[in-house]
This record gives C-alpha cells, sequence and structure tokens, in this order.
C-alpha cells in the first residue's frame, strides 16, 4: 500500500516479521525499508493494545471483532449505529 510519504508492503498478514513500512519524514534514512512488527508495537492504536486478546482469531485480522462490538455497543446504549445491521450481519457470516 502506497500513501503521502508512507509505504507498506505485507508479505503475510498474521506474521508482523514478514511486512515491511516505511515513513520518509520519520525514518533517519530514505529509501530502506524496516519491520512493521517493530513500529506497529510502538504506535498500536490503544484500542488495539486494550482488546488484542479479544480480538484474537475474529476474522479479517481481528478487524470483524471491533465492527461486531461496536455494532452490540450501540444496542446497548440505545446510540445510533455508525455501521448498518446488514454489514453486522455480514462480518458474522464469514
Amino acid at each position: 500500500m502506497q500513501g503521502i510519504n508512507r509505504l507498506w508492503e505485507e508479505y503475510d498478514a498474521s506474521a508482523l516479521n514478514t511486512s515491511n513500512i516505511c515513513f520518509e519524514k520519520l525514518m533517519k534514512h530514505s529509501h530502506r525499508w524496516e519491520n512493521t512488527g517493530k513500529w506497529l508495537t510502538e504506535n498500536d492504536h490503544p484500542l488495539w493494545a486494550c482488546y488484542t486478546k479479544e480480538a484474537e482469531g475474529a476474522s479479517h485480522g481481528g478487524m470483524d471483532f471491533f465492527v461486531i462490538n461496536s455494532f452490540i455497543e450501540c444496542i446497548k446504549r440505545k446510540e445510533p449505529c455508525v455501521r448498518p445491521s446488514y454489514l453486522v450481519r455480514h462480518y458474522a457470516s464469514e
């Protein structure tokens, strides 16, 4: 994946040691890749840090856990859901 000043190359989604990342302005060098694991560990989002165990084993690299959990939390709090229910059904059926 390529963005502005960033590149990410992934060989195996289940193993951080097989993917590489490059941030042109943040790294002390240019035109060289670094291991993704180091960057993701140091810059992990607080939700991922908190719910890693719960998301483990969920489809799409754990992302389905967050989609379904968000839907359930909206129902419990009687708040509008940002994700349509058909999308949650789709995730749950995989």
